[in-house]
């Protein structure tokens, strides 16, 4: 459970709202005196739960678009700018790629600042002590509402983007985010992961972590859910498929539904409610500046 209140809370970060790094990375670049947090999006990506990270490495802006929203499919935004650095694209194949990029960008408006007015909620409430999943209520179902509304252009700018690639272009985009999926995961292994990253940054210890699971268990006993392994396995289902001549969302991932988008941002509360009264001052300090950074971020 080490580290798990920023984890669950950076479930719910919208595509573009932070940089994607390596912990080491971002752990050298936190701070624990003010709300200067300007380090790496710790959200999982697939080195842990298959969420983002799809973009081949080396790529700025697909790293920049690959940080997850709740559904777990927001790794797609990161396909899209992996995209634009393929050498072989035509100035044509360029300029309509990019076009796609910008209309999601725009589409996604009202997720990124749902997202952020939750954010900031919920920087509140750990600040407090206290969260209180019922006062946080309408800004979650602001944030799943966004979503739902966001998934019909998210998963026509796929296909489009599929439609857009040669054959050729397809399975070299596709093989190279399966390839970077399996080097993040690797590397996560080595490392002990995003959520020993974070039990560092806070200075949990070991009674604060005994505790956080005591709460766990008492709030939601079916807090240990597989949702990370089956978002992993949608994943390169999907990017196999992409590989193929023809190319359906429909057929591939179905639409998620309300229900599931909010299991996701639940969850994240969840962990804040059950986490936020074992911080001391400091930490609780440390992690709502973290979160409003990430807030400032997805506007």
């Amino acid at each position: 459970m080490r580290g798990y209140l920023l984890i669950a809370i950076a479930m719910v970060l919208p595509a573009g709202c932070a940089h994607e790094e390596e912990p080491a990375q971002a752990a050298s670049s936190q701070t624990t005196s003010g709300p200067a947090y300007t380090g790496g999006n710790v959200a999982p990506t697939t080195a842990e739960y298959g969420a983002g990270g799809a973009a081949p490495s080396g790529t700025t802006n697909a790293a920049q678009e690959s940080t997850s929203f709740p559904t777990h499919d927001a790794w797609h935004r990161g396909l899209m700018s992996a995209a634009l650095e393929l050498p072989s694209l035509t100035p044509a194949q360029r300029t309509q790629i990019q076009s796609l990029v910008d209309q999601r960008r725009s589409a996604n408006a009202e997720a990124h600042a749902a997202h952020a007015e939750l954010l900031n909620a919920l920087a509140d409430a750990i600040s407090s002590g206290t969260v209180s999943p019922a006062m946080l209520a309408p800004k979650v179902q602001e944030l799943v509402a966004a979503v739902i509304a966001d998934q019909p252009t998210d998963r026509y700018l796929l296909e489009t983007l599929h439609t857009a690639l040669t054959p050729a272009q397809r399975v070299e985009l596709a093989n190279e985010a399966e390839s970077r999926m399996n080097m993040l995961q690797q590397k996560s292994s080595a490392q002990g992961g995003r959520a020993t990253w974070m039990a560092k940054e806070l200075g949990l210890t070991d009674a604060q972590e005994s505790q956080i699971q005591a709460n766990l268990r008492a709030l939601e006993p079916a807090a240990e859910r597989d949702m990370f392994t089956q978002a992993r396995e949608d994943h390169l289902r999907v990017l196999e498929a992409f590989k193929g001549d023809t190319f359906s969302m429909a057929t591939v991932m179905p639409v998620k539904t309300s229900d599931a988008i909010r299991q996701w941002v639940d969850h994240a509360v969840v962990m804040a409610e059950a986490t936020a009264p074992v911080l001391t001052p400091n930490q609780r300090a440390i992690a709502a500046s973290i979160l409003r950074g990430w807030a400032q971020k997805s506007r």
